[in-house]
């Protein structure tokens, strides 16, 4: 219509209809392509939001983590500082506890941190428009500021694998089976693991004056002392993490609110 409506203009020779066709044209398209960039740009945000919650999610997920890390981590800091204790005082006096002691201080807590939406972001090109580029950045800058600390959560040192060597076996299994990690399951399908603040099980005295031999004759004192230090330098990791963590939130939070 518009096209045999132009053509007939310039048979005509009005140029000035000519002229005002293009126009309408022309306006008619630069309209439409503001109208599709508009609706593009609109699509784009609201899709960075919806990464944007699921972000938020995930690092609410690794709050409760490192939650439920700190109090386990906690558990197993004061059986390793009650079995340090015993170290120091007289020999007679060892018994049961801190045999229960040492094998509780030998305990790891390992799993990764969720980092699930981040990753798909990254497989996926996500958070690429001018918008948001700011956000991939500061994503970027989180995951990688908390590298170091998250490796550090799963570190081992010697004293387990000591421990586990000269501690008789039949006092582990009793050890394990009364007074090992507790695992649920949240309704997300992860596991929640806790372990139990106290243990008291009955451990036949020949099995413990077995244990107690056997510890002194390794020498672990100095492993017991490295342990402590390396959980006090987990527990300064999962306090730092958690900091950057609400910093992130919070910054994600004054993004979203703003756009």
């Amino acid at each position: 219509m518009i096209l045999r409506r132009f053509m007939q203009h310039v048979k005509d020779q009005n140029w000035f209809a000519v002229g005002l066709e293009l126009v309408v044209v022309i306006v008619g398209i630069f309209l439409g392509m503001q109208v599709t960039n508009w609706n593009d740009t609109r699509i784009e945000n609201e899709t960075a939001k919806v990464y944007i919650e699921r972000v938020r999610e995930d690092l609410k997920g690794n709050q409760t983590d490192l939650q439920e890390r700190i109090a386990y981590f906690k558990t197993v800091r004061k059986a390793a500082e009650s079995a340090l204790k015993s170290f120091n005082g007289p020999q007679e006096e060892l018994g049961k506890d801190f045999v229960i002691n040492i094998f509780q201080a030998s305990h790891l807590l390992p799993r990764e941190l969720g980092r699930d939406t981040y990753d798909e972001i990254l497989s996926v090109g996500a958070l690429n428009t001018e918008m948001t580029i700011n956000v991939r950045k500061r994503l970027a800058i989180h995951y990688r500021s908390i590298g170091a600390p998250v490796v550090n959560l799963d570190r081992s040192v010697p004293y387990r694998d000591i421990v586990r060597k000269i501690l008789p076996y039949d006092v582990q299994v009793l050890i394990r089976t009364s007074c090992n990690d507790v695992i649920e399951t949240k309704p997300n399908g992860e596991p929640s693991i806790r372990l139990p603040e106290t243990c008291d099980i009955d451990i036949p005295q020949p099995l413990v004056d077995e244990a107690i031999e056997a510890i002194l004759a390794a020498n672990i004192k100095p492993e017991l002392i490295h342990r402590l230090s390396l959980i006090d330098s987990i527990q300064g990791s999962m306090r730092l993490i958690l900091s950057r963590i609400e910093l992130l939130d919070n910054d994600l939070k004054q993004w979203r609110d703003a756009n």
